[in-house]
Order: structure tokens, then sequence, then C-alpha cells
């Protein structure tokens, strides 16, 4: 019998060393507040041509201004042209590479878009590949803006 209470004494006194007494509460910091990015809603443009083109962007951006998305040229009756990009917004100017593939052939061309309102504006001009084979804009100093691609619903 002295056994027996000598170990439920025991059993008691690690007991309540190992869990406090019940009025004891643990402090715990307060849980730090975890921003998460908002998420990314499509922005979609368009231009419908009387002939049957259609030229359309759509993208996602992310909470630092990083875009995803495509780039489609459909000309009626001629090749087309298309593919992702991926860049960065800054302001009302997307800076993007374009990963397209048209008339038999995949290139990287980087493109400039200014926003404007509810309208998207491709720049223009003389094109020149670079050491790494990327196509950009010859004279960035002195664009032209392609004709206006406007918002459009991005549901199909």
């Amino acid at each position: 019998m002295k056994k027996t209470m000598s170990f439920t004494a025991v059993l008691s006194v690690l007991w309540f060393i190992a869990c406090g007494p019940a009025e004891q509460k643990a402090e715990t910091a307060p849980a730090a507040e975890v921003e998460t990015p908002a998420a990314s809603a499509m922005a979609c443009y368009e231009s419908r041509f009387d002939d049957g083109s259609v030229i359309s962007l759509r993208y996602t951006e992310d909470a630092e201004g990083n875009i995803q998305g495509t780039l489609a040229y459909d000309f009626a009756q001629k090749d087309k042209s298309s593919g992702a990009i991926t860049g960065k917004r800054n302001g009302d100017m997307i800076v993007a590479d374009w990963q397209r593939s048209g008339e038999g052939e995949q290139q990287v061309e980087e493109v400039m878009i200014k926003l404007d309102g509810d309208k998207a504006f491709r720049a223009t001009g003389e094109l020149m590949a670079g050491p790494d084979g990327m196509w950009k804009l010859k004279d960035q100093e002195n664009l032209n803006w392609g004709d206006p691609m406007v918002k459009a619903d991005c549901g199909g």
C-alpha cells in the first residue's frame, strides 16, 4: 500500500511540474498579422477591326507590379502572332518580354504598353535585335503609339 501511495504521489508531483497549476496561463505573444497579397484580377484590352482582325492583351498584376499574361495579333487572312508576356508595370507603363510565335518562328520581343484610362497603346517603331537575341525598339525616346486597345470583358 505504501508503494502505491508513494508511486501516486510521485506521479502527482511530476504531473504538477509538467503541467503547472491550473490557474497559470502560458504567456503568448500576440499573433503577428500576416499580410496576404490581394488576388490578382485579370485585365483585358482589345481592338476589333472591320475585316475581323483582333488584337488582344490579357494580364494579371501582383502587388509588386509584376505582369503575366498574353498578347495576341489575330489578323484576318494573315499570319497570327501570339504568346506570353511577363514584365513589370511602373505607373501607366508596362514593359514586358513577349515570347511570341508567328510566321513559323519563335522570338522574344520587348514590348512597351502605355495605359490611359480604359485604353492601352502598344509602342511601335523600328526593331533591332539585341546581343541576347531579343528584339527591342531602336529609338525608345521617340515612340509611336499604335491603335488603342479598349478595356474588354475577360469572360471569354
